[in-house]
């Protein structure tokens, strides 16, 4: 899972403790024969006591569905439209009541064939990101009506309402659509509470693959604006052929001149990201000090990939070539693991 850049985070309303949060999101991937990765943002309905329910089981059957594996004779749309109908029947039937009610966006990536299908229904958007343009792939839900205010006669309001959820009433079916990606584009899914023009905002000075700290900073503030629930998720796509071209230079990357390697270095950083194996492949042939300490900087953003025994390892490992500036910074690491 470690080699998609894949970033997410959901964060309540401004001022509402965690357990308020109605919105979920998942993700996952399978590699057997060709790598499929599965996306998901549910976002529980206000008006439902058991949003957040709805929006949980969703998310987890999905899931358990997609890492049986999807047979070969099924194509990516049936399969994501009836499993995404099965999730809606649990939830119906968890819930008798009737009042648990979630939206959904669930993306199936076909990573071999560069095909993405996606299955939604509600007011949960799809966006790609392609050369400094974010297009909104779904085409919200939504049923408009003039109504008479409460205000006084010859007063009127438009209102909105959903026409599509998970665990609504009668017959449900979700709206599906599919398109191609390109290398560097950006996949993202998110709840009604993510506006497109603060999403735009950040994928314009995004700096290679996003973060989950990043994407968390973009959430506080779509809540700040929306004073709604905030959930966003999005994957770097094509970024394989980056990693590719890399490991192929690494395999002369002990001949080449420390200005060499530390731009093989850069690349790692900027076009791979979280891809860790890069780094540390670069940081067990390194035997130069200054540049052990260049992979560490670079390895540290994204520490949590690593386990706090594969950086003992690492120090192990620079110690014994006494790489001191390295020591010193996986040293400072460690102990605030």
């Amino acid at each position: 899972m470690k080699n998609f850049p894949i970033a997410g985070a959901t964060l309540p309303k401004p001022g509402q403790p965690a357990t308020s949060n109605a919105d979920a999101f998942a993700y996952a991937v399978v590699d057997r024969i060709a790598p499929e990765i599965l996306l998901i943002v549910c976002d529980g309905l206000s008006s439902s006591q058991n949003g957040s329910g709805a929006a949980k089981m969703t998310c987890s059957q999905l899931v358990r569905q997609f890492d049986k594996g999807r047979p070969h004779e099924v194509l990516p749309e049936p399969w994501l439209k009836q499993n995404l109908i099965d999730a809606h029947q649990t939830v119906r039937h968890a819930f008798l009541d009737g009042d648990a009610r979630c939206t959904v966006v669930a993306a199936l990536v076909d990573i071999q064939a560069r095909h993405i299908t996606i299955a939604h229904a509600g007011d949960s958007p799809a966006y790609l990101y392609r050369n400094d343009r974010l297009e909104q792939l779904t085409t919200d839900h939504l049923e408009s009506e003039v109504r008479q205010a409460p205000t006084g006669q010859g007063h009127y309001c438009v209102t909105r309402a959903l026409t599509n959820y998970v665990g609504k009433s009668g017959d449900f079916d979700p709206s599906l659509l599919h398109t191609e990606f390109s290398d560097g584009d950006y996949l993202c899914l998110a709840s009604d509470g993510i506006p497109a023009a603060t999403l735009g905002y950040f994928l314009r000075n995004i700096q290679g693959t996003p973060r989950n700290d990043e994407v968390v900073k973009v959430c506080q503030q779509a809540a700040s604006q929306t004073d709604d629930d905030s959930t966003l998720l999005i994957v770097r796509l094509g970024v394989r052929k980056s990693v590719a071209r890399i490991l192929e230079r690494l395999k002369k990357y002990a001949t080449l001149e420390c200005s060499e390697r530390e731009t093989i270095l850069r690349q790692a950083a900027e076009e791979v990201g979280s891809d860790m194996g890069v780094l540390r492949d670069c940081f067990h042939i390194e035997q130069d000090d200054e540049m052990a300490s260049l992979i560490v900087d670079q390895m540290i953003r994204n520490q949590n990939e690593l386990t706090k025994q594969q950086w003992i390892t690492l120090l192990e490992l620079a110690i014994s070539r006494k790489q001191r500036t390295a020591i010193g910074k996986l040293t400072t690491l460690l102990r605030g693991l």
